[in-house]
């Protein structure tokens, strides 16, 4: 949600900002995972609290069937969504090939089952899985999750 990271206005931190200020209402957001936040990203949050935002220690608390509870709940009257993952949601044991890698985040587990259920009762229309850096992962276990999230989905809809 920064309009401009590291002096570029397009990068991986601008694109919610992006769709903020030319696509989406502040309604129209919810950010799952959440463990760290610029100030500039925070005060865009306090300035739309209509923005929804479970922390990755709220799932962990409070399990993920609550975080998709509150999910559908917000979202169980659209026609479409459009879900953009990005894997750094998951913690860097399962994912450590991301450009924002950060401790504590959700599990493999976690995630994928609150994949299925994302697709079960919520009409996505369209989707992708954002910052995959296999640069930066030596064993390819970020691509390896990405791609069992993907294999999810075609299972899914292949029904």
């Amino acid at each position: 949600m920064c309009d401009r990271f590291e002096g570029h206005k397009w990068s991986h931190a601008n694109t919610a900002k992006r769709a903020l200020d030319d696509i989406l209402e502040p309604k129209d957001i919810l950010f799952l995972g959440i463990r760290a936040a610029e100030s500039e990203e925070l005060e865009i949050i306090k300035k739309h609290p209509e923005i929804e935002v479970i922390s990755a220690t709220e799932v962990f608390q409070n399990g993920y069937m609550a975080a998709y509870e509150r999910i559908y709940k917000k979202f169980k009257d659209y026609d479409g969504i459009y879900f953009t993952l990005d894997i750094d949601v998951l913690d860097p044991a399962y994912a450590p090939g991301t450009g924002t890698p950060v401790f504590a985040g959700l599990s493999s587990r976690e995630l994928i089952e609150l994949v299925r259920l994302l697709l079960a009762h919520l009409p996505i229309k369209a989707m992708d899985i954002v910052e995959v850096a296999p640069p930066l992962d030596r064993n390819d276990i970020t691509s390896w999750a990405a791609i069992g999230i993907i294999q999810q989905i075609f299972n899914f809809y292949s029904k």
